[in-house]
């Protein structure tokens, strides 16, 4: 005698199938990655650069 699972659906539809970056495109992680990038091309690189103040600095001990 063979039980049925519980957890397994009774019908054999197939579910559509959606393309990899519309499923990315739905998850969370795309807002997450998405800021990441925005932040490295735009914040960083001002980080990085060196101030006005700083350049005043340089110039006067030069």
């Amino acid at each position: 005698m063979v039980k049925e699972r519980k957890d397994e659906p009774k019908d054999d539809k197939k579910p559509k199938k959606e393309s990899d970056l519309k499923k990315f495109l739905n998850k969370r992680s795309f807002i997450y990655l998405s800021a990441a990038v925005f932040f490295v091309v735009f914040i960083v690189p001002d980080m990085i650069a060196p101030s006005d103040l700083e350049k005043k600095l340089v110039e006067n001990l030069e």
